[in-house]
């Protein structure tokens, strides 16, 4: 019966561990969603529209 006991322990414990690495995973997934959408909002408050027209000339030095 101990090693009945022993072995559904360890069963337990490594679905803990399974289901707290899934949660952590998780998490991750949605800060780095969160973060990417920061980064694009950032990104595109600095971005100006352009608009050319026939006959228009742009020219820069990049």
């Amino acid at each position: 019966m101990d090693v009945y006991k022993e072995r559904n322990r360890a069963r337990v414990a490594a679905y803990t561990f399974a289901m707290d690495q899934q949660n952590i995973l998780q998490q991750v997934r949605e800060m780095v969603v969160e973060s990417q959408n920061a980064m694009d909002r950032d990104a595109n408050r600095h971005r100006s529209a352009l608009t050319f027209n026939v006959g228009t000339r742009y020219s820069s030095v990049l």
